[in-house]
């Protein structure tokens, strides 16, 4: 695996504070990746979803940014801000496509550390406008088993 750095390093410190407003620690191996890398471009880049969606490309993961970024729409926070009235809560987008669809991670007990697809043209509401996992599909049962189906 080649990470291609976008975004500069980050601090421990700074992945403390983002799990605090995530509400969550994040899995160790993706905590690790962020300490290590902080997000940026991934190679390979293919990912397998299912048969129904075959395959798409990783565009980028995010990363954590300081106040001063110019990268706001690739910040792992910001984009929980952003994206938590589409998304359901213990869900966080850690990556995109380049359809726009997300690469996200689980954070709830009953599937901590998952990591899915969220097909953004998929409707994720029930009839009484609750977010569902409907549009959701699950592509590894850890992060790093993500980053070993990418191809």
């Amino acid at each position: 695996m080649v990470v291609t750095p976008v975004f500069p390093k980050t601090q421990s410190e700074a992945i403390d504070q983002a799990e605090k407003i995530l509400g969550s620690k994040l899995p160790e191996d993706y905590r690790k990746f962020l300490e290590t890398y902080n997000g940026g471009f991934i190679s390979p880049d293919k990912l397998e979803i299912n048969p129904k969606h075959g395959k798409t490309t990783v565009d980028i993961l995010y990363g954590i940014m300081d106040s001063s970024s110019n990268y706001d729409h690739l910040d792992l926070v910001k984009n929980y801000n952003n994206k938590k009235h589409h998304i359901p809560a213990g869900i966080v987008a850690i990556g995109n496509d380049p359809g726009g669809n997300y690469i996200c991670i689980a954070l709830t007990d009953d599937k901590y550390g998952q990591v899915y697809f969220y097909d953004h043209e998929e409707p994720n509401k029930d009839p009484q406008g609750n977010l569902t996992w409907d549009n959701l599909y699950l592509v590894a049962n850890t992060f790093t088993g993500f980053l070993d189906k990418l191809h």
